[in-house]
């Protein structure tokens, strides 16, 4: 399991203008698409592209930001049940 503590969290202010721009454009191309819900993250090609985004503008191991989105279609308060035994 991920430490998410360890998650980057962006600077704007400080981040290089062609990384910002990056991300806006990333968002006008994907702000109309269909998000799933927060429990089938794992399985929604909209987030996977925002994530893929993020990943080149905040220098994120692609691995780190799956097992992310796979831990949190896990969590209790997302999906509203325990957490699965493996």
């Amino acid at each position: 399991m991920h430490d998410l503590r360890r998650i980057p969290v962006p600077d704007f202010v400080t981040m290089e203008a062609g990384k910002v721009e990056m991300m806006a454009a990333a968002y006008d191309d994907l702000c109309d698409s269909i998000l799933l819900p927060l429990p089938q993250m794992n399985e929604c090609e909209t987030r996977r592209n925002l994530d893929a985004v993020m990943v080149g503008a905040l220098g994120i191991d692609a691995e780190t930001a799956a097992a992310i989105r796979r831990e949190l279609t896990r969590e209790p308060s997302i999906t509203g049940r325990p957490y699965e035994q493996n």
